[in-house]
C-alpha cells in the first residue's frame, strides 16, 4: 500500500520527434538525506490533454541525486506537461529530521522558471 503521492508539473516546449527533459529533486534545506522516489502513473501529456506515452528513468535514491528522466516522442512540435508522480514511501518511517522541516526543491532542466518547492515537516 502507498502511503501517498505528489505530482511535480511542469509546462514544457518539445519538438518534433524525441524529446528528453530530467526532473532535479534536491534537499536545499535540513538535515535529512532522503530524497522521493518515483511512482507508478507518471506521465507527459499534449496541450489537448492527450497521452503523449512517456518513459521515465529514475537515478538511485541518495543524499547526491535525484533525478527523473522523462523521454517522449511527439508528433509536431509544441507545448507538453510532464506530470512526475512521487511516492511518499521513501520517507515513512525514517528517523525524524533535525530541524523538523526539510526543504526540497524541484526544477526541469532546460526550462525557465520551473523551480517549485516542498516542504516536509515533522509531525
Amino acid at each position: 500500500m502507498n502511503p501517498g503521492v505528489f505530482f511535480y508539473w511542469v509546462t514544457v516546449t518539445a519538438v518534433a520527434g524525441s524529446n528528453t527533459f530530467v526532473v532535479n529533486q534536491a534537499i536545499t534545506a535540513g538535515n535529512f538525506s532522503t530524497l522521493f522516489e518515483i511512482a507508478s502513473g507518471s506521465n507527459v501529456f499534449s496541450s489537448s490533454c492527450t497521452n503523449a506515452h512517456a518513459t521515465f528513468t529514475q537515478s538511485s535514491i541518495n543524499a547526491t541525486a535525484g533525478t527523473v528522466t522523462a523521454t517522449f516522442n511527439t508528433p509536431s512540435a509544441g507545448i507538453y506537461y510532464i506530470g512526475i508522480k512521487f511516492s511518499t514511501s521513501s520517507v515513512t518511517g525514517k528517523n525524524a529530521p533535525t530541524p523538523s522541516t526539510v526543504d526540497y526543491s524541484y526544477s526541469t532542466t532546460g526550462v525557465a522558471g520551473s523551480t517549485n518547492g516542498l516542504n516536509l515537516v515533522k509531525k
